[in-house]
């Protein structure tokens, strides 16, 4: 059928043998979506687009929705499928299995052509150009990227197909008008005179073939020998040299091994002797810097202690393993309320430790001003002062207006308005 040998359709026991077009190549235009379209014949015109439709489902009609095949769709419409994919011309054609016999009526009646299912993807690289005047779209297409199916596009749905051009349905060969039926019997007499006469052509020279051939084989069998034996000889030899070969490289691997094992023992014990060498004098800076920390400490919180008492408060006690410079911080972010110049500095973000220092004394310092001015400049009111001595006992005692509680005691003030004499007149 391919060949023009068997005209088409023709039934052949429970099947309908078709000869169709699967796609054409080059340019058509599509009505239905107002545009023309480029399909290359060196992305179709190829063996591995024959072997792609492969197996290509027939179906009668597009699909009404996504123009795709689903399960419904599927059991709807499939009538065949493709058995032998072929390249004619600048299309592909394909003879095809038909299974249904309605739709064979149809084909029959001239009424039937053909249009395929392909997808794209972005990897298709389709290239789509619009005329601004016109609205028209010449859609170049890249490669496919699913044959889902190819259409028997019948009457009722518009039969003519993209790729019939606007000449008429030309999608399905329909040679045969005669014997749509053939049986075994027949196909087997077709076959036997198609290639009977290249049998009968080739049998005259057989007989003196086989003469020939006897006479060749005991040459190629001697000959077969000799390279076996030859062959056999070189492999032995191979796998000698590859024996000694594999036994030199284990020694040599044993002894990089063994080398290589020594040097590590070396490094690790050279490693370790670094290492308490470094854990002990790490430990012994640690020790040294803990032991000047905390006599740092106790004088930072005496110093604490007589900023906080000269504003008639105690200073905070450090905490369990507290830096110096921590509790710095810590005494000065509560001591900067009072030292209106310090309110708003960023006590925590000092990293150095003179700056540390230098705000340390400015900040005690301003404080300390202040509460003075403050109780000298609050009348009638008395302020309470508790400090502690050297036992840790406090001490308290009160500055500002000491009219505030003497006031209570206080003969009121009198005004002299005469003096007595004692005598009368």
């Amino acid at each position: 059928m391919r060949d023009g040998t068997v005209l088409s359709p023709i039934k052949f026991s429970n099947t309908w043998l078709v000869n169709l077009r699967i796609t054409g190549t080059g340019a058509a235009y599509r009505a239905g979506h107002d545009e023309f379209v480029w399909r290359s014949p060196d992305l179709y015109l190829n063996d591995e687009f024959l072997r792609r439709c492969n197996g290509l489902p027939v179906i009668a009609n597009h699909p009404k929705k996504d123009n795709k095949l689903n399960e419904e769709e599927f059991k709807d419409r499939v009538v065949g499928s493709v058995m032998l994919p072929y390249i004619k011309g600048d299309e592909v054609w394909a003879v095809v299995r038909i299974y249904v016999e309605w739709v064979i009526e149809e084909i029959l009646k001239g009424t039937v052509s053909t249009s395929p299912s392909v997808l794209f993807n972005e990897d298709s690289q389709n290239i789509e150009i619009t005329n601004e005047e016109s609205g028209t779209t010449l859609l170049i297409e890249g490669k496919p990227f699913l044959l889902d199916h190819i259409a028997l596009v019948t009457e009722e749905c518009g039969t003519n197909g993209v790729w019939d051009k606007g000449n008429g349905p030309s999608g399905v060969d329909i040679s045969n008008k005669g014997n749509l039926e053939m049986n075994e019997e027949e196909m087997k007499k077709f076959l036997e005179a198609t290639i009977g006469g290249l049998a009968s052509t080739f049998s005259v020279k057989l007989d003196a073939l086989a003469t020939r051939m006897d006479s060749m084989e005991q040459g190629i069998k001697a000959r077969a020998d000799a390279e076996a034996a030859e062959k056999e000889k070189k492999e032995q030899e191979r796998a000698d040299a590859e024996a000694e070969e594999k036994k030199a490289k284990e020694e040599k691997e044993r002894a990089d091994a063994e080398a290589a094992e020594a040097q590590a023992r070396a490094d690790s014990e050279a490693a370790a002797a670094e290492q308490a060498k470094a854990d002990s004098e790490a430990q012994a800076k640690a020790e040294e810097d803990t032991k000047s920390d905390a006599e740092a400490m106790a004088s930072e919180q005496v110093k604490a202690d007589s900023a906080f008492s000269a504003i008639g408060q105690k200073a905070p006690s450090p905490h369990a393993g507290e830096l110096s410079a921590d509790y710095i911080k810590r005494t000065l972010s509560i001591m900067q309320k009072y030292a209106p110049s310090f309110a708003q500095a960023n006590i925590r973000a000092i990293a150095d430790s003179a700056t540390l220092k230098t705000m340390q004394d400015a900040i005690f310092d301003e404080a300390k001003k202040e509460f003075e001015r403050k109780v000298s400049s609050t009348p009638g009111r008395l302020i309470e002062m508790v400090r502690h001595d050297a036992a840790g006992r406090p001490v308290r005692h009160y500055q500002g207006d000491m009219d505030t509680w003497l006031r209570t005691v206080k003969v009121p003030a009198q005004k002299l308005v005469k003096f007595n004499s004692g005598s009368t007149r």
